[in-house]
């Protein structure tokens, strides 16, 4: 997100909010654009914000190996036997923002670079 905003939040390397004339973009690494629904302003990007599937999409990719064979039904009621040995499937879920703990230490240092950021609770 390149240009002019008149507020800007953040919460570590790759997670901050942008405010310009009242509409608020995100980026989160891993969480979609689209998470932006869950502010209702922006003061609300800070600790424990919570980014639920419903608002983003967030699907989690989970692998298994070594599957042993399944008896799956379909929604019509139609029966088979998987019998791959792995496999992959995606599942939906949320994502809760928190400060990296490197990050987190330099704001609440209270040597003389802590004179170099403002964080807006």
């Amino acid at each position: 997100m390149t240009g002019h905003y008149d507020r800007f939040i953040n919460q570590g390397a790759k997670k901050y909010a942008v405010e310009c004339n009242g509409e608020i973009k995100i980026t989160v690494a891993g969480v979609p654009k689209e998470g932006a629904k869950e502010l209702k302003r922006i003061e609300d990007f800070k600790d424990d914000l919570v980014f639920h599937f419903e608002n983003t999409n967030k699907q989690l990719l989970f692998y298994i190996e070594d599957q042993k064979p399944i008896n799956m039904i379909d929604y019509q009621g139609n029966e088979l036997i998987v019998t791959d040995i792995s496999g992959c499937g995606l599942f939906p879920c949320t994502y809760v923002l928190g400060k990296a703990l490197e990050y987190s230490d330099l704001l609440t240092d209270n040597s003389s670079k802590r004179a170099k950021y403002k964080e807006v609770i």
